[in-house]
């Protein structure tokens, strides 16, 4: 149950940083990283709890976790387009997703050997996961150039959109670990 509060609490924290933010600034981006990495932190521990723990106790802690962080923190992203740049950004969380679970597919049929979390999905792969954050960081590098040279669309900070794949990447991934 505290993980409950906590991450209605974390819920309400992320709309409403993004709701007083006027405009996508480094601030905000500055912001949802760090909110992003706390996240990860959370779906860190509903994946350890279940690999070290009991497969039965996935529906306690994704029903109270997962639900209300994940959709909340991508709910935000859907506020953002009212601002700016930020329909742009709710498409790079979208491609996060996608560019992940493709480059993750491929270079776990390419490469894969080490199973990731064989109790949960036994076909993912540590080299798939690897492989799909390197994807999304390419996919985004990509995606700000062809933003900039077709669209004349700049991002407050290019190197932070990059690091930020990294945390959408691990979500995108973690996220599919959860729902296995």
């Amino acid at each position: 149950k505290s993980i409950t509060v906590v991450s209605l609490c974390y819920s309400a924290l992320i709309s409403a940083a993004v709701n007083i933010s006027m405009k996508i600034t480094e601030a905000t981006m500055l912001l949802l990283l760090v909110m992003g990495v706390v996240l990860i932190g959370i779906f860190a521990y509903m994946i350890l709890t279940v690999i070290f723990f009991d497969k039965k106790e996935i529906y306690k802690i994704y029903s109270s976790a997962f639900i209300t962080a994940y959709l909340s923190f991508f709910m935000s992203f859907i506020a953002l387009a009212r601002y700016g740049v930020g329909r742009y950004g709710v498409i790079l969380v979208f491609l996060f997703a996608w560019i992940t679970d493709s480059g993750a597919y491929f270079a776990g049929r390419l490469f894969g050997k080490r199973k990731l979390a064989p109790n949960l999905s036994p076909k993912k792969t540590v080299e798939g996961a690897i492989g799909g954050v390197i994807a999304t960081m390419l996919g985004t590098v990509i995606y700000i150039i062809v933003m900039k040279t077709f669209y004349n669309v700049e991002f407050c900070s290019n190197v932070l959109l990059v690091v930020a794949s990294i945390g959408g990447a691990v979500l995108s991934e973690l996220g599919d670990l959860a729902a296995s």
